[in-house]
């Protein structure tokens, strides 16, 4: 005998209560319950019998898409904080690495690096040259990046799209190299275009739908 909601009534009004009907051994323990069969989902995970007390139905634990608490919510993407150390922190330590494999490669070719006394202290000179270097500027282009981005959006009403990511991109290409010329910073605006634009193109061309075309992909927001 399964529980049900007349079970409910029948115990509520003064009814008698059998342990055993309900699927509960007198002893204490659990015995079966023949009136409630596994659930099985439509991707083939099993739930619990017990779900199906009361008319549950459990197919609507199992959803595809993601849910928000707040209308709007989906198209929330993160706080400026939020980019700001992630993207900051995360070029900080890629470059470090980077630099730093780059260094055990430049002084394990050194010309001094004729023993292995000298060729360890090659690579520990070269290390440390070149990992904290591309890790600085990494991390600080990326801070810049993420500034100029912010102020961009909120001067469009907090519109986010390529349009806005590629000029952040460029204004913070000059900006970086405009202390070393006019030339060097044209060609750091340049390099920022290109960069951002590539970036924007191929991960719209990787992550699109069948049905929708490159163009309108990457006008869509691409990262949140």
């Amino acid at each position: 005998m399964a529980y049900t909601e007349d079970n409910a009534k029948d115990l509520s009004a003064g009814g008698s209560y059998d342990a055993g009907s309900y699927g509960l051994a007198s002893s204490g323990g659990y015995g079966a319950v023949p009136d409630a069969g596994v659930l099985s989902l439509p991707n083939g995970a099993m739930q619990s019998p017990y779900l199906n007390i009361g008319g549950i139905d459990a197919s609507m634990l199992e959803t595809s898409e993601p849910e928000f608490l707040f209308a709007g919510a989906k198209n929330k993407g993160r706080s400026f904080s939020e980019m700001m150390f992630y993207t900051t922190g995360s070029s900080y330590i890629g470059g470090t690495i980077a630099g730093g494999v780059y260094g055990i490669i430049e002084g394990l070719r050194h010309p001094a690096a004729t023993s292995n006394r000298l060729r360890v202290n090659t690579v520990l000179n070269a290390v440390q040259k070149r990992g904290p270097f591309l890790g600085n500027t990494l991390g600080i282009i990326a801070l810049m990046y993420n500034t100029t981005n912010y102020s961009i959006s909120k001067a469009r009403g907090g519109t986010e799209d390529i349009f806005g990511h590629t000029a952040a991109a460029t204004i913070t290409g000059l900006a970086y190299r405009a202390t070393s010329g006019p030339r060097q910073a044209v060609f750091g605006a340049l390099t920022g275009l290109a960069l951002s634009t590539t970036f924007f193109i191929g991960k719209a061309f990787f992550t699109k739908s069948d049905d929708t075309s490159l163009f309108e992909a990457v006008q869509e927001k691409q990262y949140n």
